[in-house]
C-alpha cells in the first residue's frame, strides 16, 4: 500500500518546488486529513460500542471489523456470549 501523504509533508514539497505554493491545495489537504482522522475516531467508537470480537482476530483493526460487521449479516454473532 502506498504511504499517504499529510499536510506537513505537502507543505514541504510545495515549499521546495515554489515558494509560493498553492494556498488552496494545502488547505484541501489539511480539510481532508481533519475528515480521516475524525472518520477513523468514529468508525473506532462505533466498532467498540458494537461489542463485536472481531478486533481480536491478529491484524484486523477498526477497518476490518467495520468492514465486515457491514457486509456479512452474520457478524452480530461474533460478539462475545453469542453463539
Amino acid at each position: 500500500m502506498p504511504e499517504e501523504i499529510t499536510a506537513v509533508q505537502a507543505t514541504r514539497i510545495l515549499q521546495s518546488a515554489k515558494p509560493s505554493g498553492p494556498a488552496e491545495l494545502l488547505e484541501d489537504i489539511r480539510r481532508l486529513d481533519a475528515q480521516i482522522r475524525e472518520s477513523r475516531k468514529k468508525r473506532a467508537i462505533a466498532v467498540k460500542g458494537s461489542g463485536t470480537s472481531l478486533t481480536g482476530i491478529f491484524g484486523a483493526g477498526p477497518v476490518i471489523a467495520a468492514t465486515v460487521m457491514a457486509t456479512w449479516p452474520g457478524s452480530a454473532s461474533l460478539r462475545p456470549g453469542r453463539s
